[in-house]
């Protein structure tokens, strides 16, 4: 009985809740880019990685070009798992850093 109590007391909460917005509402998706501001995205993400240490490039590269995971690229660069990933992470913030000031 109290497992049903439980159930019942908490589709009624559900149910009192306002109706969250459609995630697939049209006007909630943002406007599509044009091609141009595609190609100048792209350009802006090569300039932010081109300004990576040759270490931290291939660990970008190796992460999201080719899938590689985090003891792959802990492998290929010969430092352990934990060492890629604070790496990797510290990369991108630079990589932010760079696009935002573009």
């Amino acid at each position: 009985m109290p497992w049903v109590a439980t159930i019942a007391r908490n589709e009624a909460l559900r149910l009192a809740r306002p109706p969250r917005a459609d995630p697939l509402d049209e006007a909630a998706l943002p406007a599509e880019e044009s091609h141009e501001e595609h190609v100048l995205g792209q350009a802006d993400i090569e300039r932010a990685i081109a300004g990576l240490s040759g270490p931290d490039r291939q660990l970008v590269r190796g992460r999201y070009w080719d899938d590689l995971d985090y003891r792959q690229l802990a492998r290929l660069l010969q430092i352990s798992e934990g060492t890629a990933r604070v790496r990797l992470h510290r990369a991108l913030a630079r990589m932010r850093a760079a696009l935002v000031e573009t």
